[in-house]
């Protein structure tokens, strides 16, 4: 199991439901889990003004997933397994189920509403072990903690997370102190820095910095046992910066994992006379932690595991499957070449016809080029070798992200989309999965 901390709220879930939803300030909680094929679990809360009474909630909330659903009541049952303090239903499906539940927070003022999908078998013990941790973190505490899409963070109560970027292997935290005040705190996770990081970190770092920023000091130092680097620089505030004598001073601290193959970057920023700068005393960025939903590689043309059966249709509360897409299989372009030696890199052309009626005088107006191209680096050879017509979508997100210790969720859009992009370009056709698995 994992657990996610998100604006005050614990939940846990198992390893390969990762994060693809989380609430931003002023928002609904909300997180919404995700595995390779379904919306497995969402929680939302909300805090209450009063004490509304449960059986009307339950009624009102029974109500509205009528009405969306479209569903007949005769298909809702009574949610009779769950621990004591959540009230719910269990919509049965052709294959599965899907339960619902509320519960009352009185001590906290807060209302929780959980959703789980099970695609087959309900696993009631899973769902109750799930249901008895979702809780709201206690309140008065100096310290707030954060633990999401693999970063996990404790920084005091002060601050919050106004903006948060989840983009292709970085994670990218953003935190404000909720008070008056210029500083800003940044947190970072990136993956695959063999891959993108050339040189050392000493001189990296240097190299990330804004324009016409001053260097004020570097020095090494010791990051949660891994060594790291530490530098202060400034940079101007603005126009009125050189006149009020305020500079931007920026302190950044930055290291590697090896357990986890991830670089982790801290940014401390403020506008300041001082040229000093330092961490809020309180803050931790815990790494080295387990490797989470890593898949294992799997052997040279074996087959992606059979994904479970359609439970649901696309509706508002059941999502679309992405089995099918997942099971497509990428078949090259039997008249595309791959030149590995161009002095531009590698580079894959497809010879394109000219059209008929691209004759002269025409063809003298209109350029035509005899090729289409894309130029690939080395992680665009590596996905378009396994593109071999033998394995699926799905077989080759495994293999990618088992090579570069990314997490399936964190492998799957990179890999998709580079696949999109080859298919434009016509190197490649993504067949439909059915028979082709």
């Amino acid at each position: 199991m994992d657990t996610t901390i998100w604006r005050g709220v614990e939940i846990h879930h198992p390893v390969d439901w990762e994060l693809s939803v989380a609430s931003a300030p002023g928002e609904v909680g909300r997180c919404r889990f995700t595995d390779r094929y379904w919306q497995r679990l969402e929680v939302m809360w909300r805090r209450l003004d009063s004490r509304p009474d449960p059986k009307v909630l339950l009624e009102k909330f029974r109500h509205e997933h009528l009405q969306a659903t479209k569903v007949e009541s005769s298909q809702l049952h009574p949610l009779t397994d769950a621990p004591q303090e959540w009230h719910g239903f269990v919509q049965s499906r052709p294959r599965g189920s899907l339960v619902r539940a509320l519960r009352l927070d009185v001590e906290n003022h807060l209302l929780f509403e959980i959703t789980v999908l099970w695609p087959d078998r309900r696993n009631t013990t899973l769902e109750r072990e799930i249901l008895n941790s979702i809780a709201a973190l206690p309140t008065d505490t100096p310290t707030r903690r954060w633990r999401a899409m693999g970063l996990d963070v404790t920084l005091e109560d002060d601050y919050d997370l106004p903006h948060c970027e989840l983009t292709v292997g970085r994670i990218h935290w953003e935190f404000l102190p909720s008070g008056k005040g210029s500083k800003g705190l940044m947190v970072e996770r990136i993956a695959m820095p063999d891959v993108w990081l050339t040189g050392s970190l000493a001189n990296w770092m240097p190299r990330q910095l804004p324009i016409y920023s001053t260097v004020l000091s570097q020095q090494a130092r010791t990051i949660n046992g891994h060594p790291g680097q530490e530098l202060l620089s400034r940079s101007r505030a603005g126009r009125l910066g050189s006149v009020s004598g305020r500079h931007n001073i920026r302190l950044e601290w930055g290291w590697i994992c090896p357990t986890e193959h991830r670089m982790y970057r801290i940014c401390m920023t403020d506008v300041s006379r001082r040229e000093t700068l330092e961490l809020p005393p309180s803050l931790v960025v815990r790494c080295c932690q387990p490797s989470g939903n890593i898949p294992d590689r799997p052997e040279v043309g074996s087959p992606a595991p059979p994904p479970p059966a359609d439970a649901a249709e696309g509706t508002s509360t059941g999502p679309v499957s992405t089995r099918d897409f997942l099971a497509a299989v990428p078949h090259l372009n039997q008249a595309m070449t791959l030149d590995r030696q161009s002095p531009k890199g590698p580079t894959a052309r497809v010879e394109i016809p000219r059209p008929w009626y691209l004759v002269p005088p025409i063809s003298w107006i209109l350029p035509f080029g005899k090729y289409r191209q894309i130029q690939l680096d080395a992680i665009g050879v590596e996905l378009l070798d396994l593109c071999d017509g033998r394995r699926p979508i799905e077989n080759i997100i495994e293999i990618f992200a088992a090579n570069h210790k990314l997490t399936f969720r964190e492998a799957q859009l990179p890999v998709t989309q580079y696949l999109r992009k080859l298919t434009q370009r016509g190197i490649l056709a993504i067949v439909g999965g059915g028979d082709a698995r």
